[in-house]
C-alpha cells in the first residue's frame, strides 16, 4: 500500500472519531483532495451534513461543518496556477493548435499585444 493510500485510510478513519472537530478536519482534506473514491467523498459529506444539523453539537463546530460543506458545493474558480499546469502538460504541437485558432480583432496589431 503507498503512503497517500494509507494517509486517505487514515483520513477516513478520522471521520469516525470522537471529537467533531477532528472529524471536520478529516472531512475536509478528503475533500479537499484530488482523486479520492467516491465512497470517500459520501461518507465525509455525511459527517459534515451530521454535525451541521445536530442541535447539540457545539455551535462553532456546526458552522465550521456549514461552511465546509458551502465550500465544497461551490464549483471553484480555475485560478492562473491550474492554467499553468494544463498549459505545461501540453505539448508544443497542442499550444500551437491554440494559438493558430485564436481569433484576433483585425484592429489589433498582433505584435503590439
Amino acid at each position: 500500500m503507498s503512503r497517500r493510500d494509507e494517509a486517505v485510510l487514515v483520513l477516513v478513519e478520522m471521520l469516525g472519531a470522537d471529537d467533531d472537530k477532528d472529524k471536520i478536519t478529516a472531512a475536509d482534506k478528503i475533500l479537499r483532495s484530488e482523486n479520492i473514491e467516491r465512497a470517500h467523498i459520501d461518507r465525509a459529506v455525511k459527517v459534515l451534513e451530521s454535525i451541521m444539523r445536530d442541535v447539540m453539537a457545539e455551535p462553532r463546530n456546526r458552522v465550521s461543518a456549514a461552511d465546509k460543506l458551502k465550500n465544497f458545493a461551490a464549483p471553484r474558480s480555475q485560478t492562473k496556477q491550474d492554467m499553468a499546469r494544463v498549459l505545461a502538460g501540453m505539448t508544443n504541437d497542442e499550444l500551437r493548435a491554440i494559438v493558430d485558432s485564436a481569433q484576433l480583432d483585425p484592429g489589433i496589431d498582433p505584435l503590439l499585444c
